[in-house]
């Protein structure tokens, strides 16, 4: 088992590393598991809905505030909205990262010595 920081990042860039000359679903090293991955389908799904119901808050929301005769209410109402949209987008976009992936960079670490 890793004793320090500096053990766990070597092991980890020894594993990343090998799943660049490795079958990428190569285990961790040391035995550990990892969760299983979630069906991209399920997911997929879920994000879709996710999406669904902010847009449906942002709507609900936004009819409310032009209603509110109170200023400081509305207010309140229109940034419960404006967050709602915020997450929505957030989720569209996590959606549109599912259907492409981003590439996979490795960076060199540097490692402090105690000179």
């Amino acid at each position: 088992m890793p004793k320090n920081s500096t053990e766990i990042l070597r092991l980890a860039d020894d594993w990343a590393a090998s799943l660049l000359t490795r079958d990428a679903t190569a285990p961790p090293p040391h035995g550990i598991t990892l969760p299983p991955r979630p069906d991209k389908t399920k997911l997929a799904a879920r994000l879709v809905g996710q999406a669904e119901d902010l847009d449906a808050l942002f709507r609900g929301l936004t009819r409310w505030a032009l209603l509110c005769s109170e200023p400081q209410q509305a207010e309140t109402l229109m940034r419960m909205a404006l967050r709602c949209q915020s997450q929505a987008v957030k989720t569209t976009a996590a959606l549109a990262d599912m259907g492409a992936p981003k590439p996979i960079i490795f960076e060199q670490r540097m490692e402090a010595t105690g000179d």
